[in-house]
């Protein structure tokens, strides 16, 4: 059959990937753009272990915190006593809803500890 088959386009013009349809194109290190997921891994510091894990089709990890929070109290039953994060990482939302459920900032930008007890 004739024009049965669908015409692929360039491969500079595809725009999702064909073999994982829930990655994102995400701007790499290199510079370039690939099909790609965003892990966020939450750790023990003191114990060198993970504690939560989540992987989302975001580009960038804004708005990541309040959830990665939740995943390690599911994952732990708990929050953790002390959080540190890289300014970007959490939004005005996060800082918001983080204040709203007891955690106290330290004043220091990307950083929070929970209350004990």
């Amino acid at each position: 059959m004739q024009g049965a088959e669908r015409a692929r386009p360039p491969q500079s013009e595809r725009r999702v990937s064909e073999t994982d349809p829930e990655a994102r194109i995400m701007k790499q290190s290199d510079g370039g753009y690939a099909p790609s997921h965003n892990l966020q891994l939450s750790t023990d510091a003191a114990q060198g272990v993970i504690v939560g894990v989540r992987v989302t089709p975001c580009e960038d990890d804004q708005g990541e915190l309040a959830p990665s929070l939740e995943e390690v109290k599911r994952r732990n039953g708990k929050y953790p006593q002390q959080v540190v994060a890289d300014g970007a990482y959490s939004t005005r939302e996060d800082i918001v809803k983080a204040a709203k459920s007891g955690w106290i900032s330290s004043g220091r930008r990307g950083r929070a500890e929970h209350p004990k007890g």
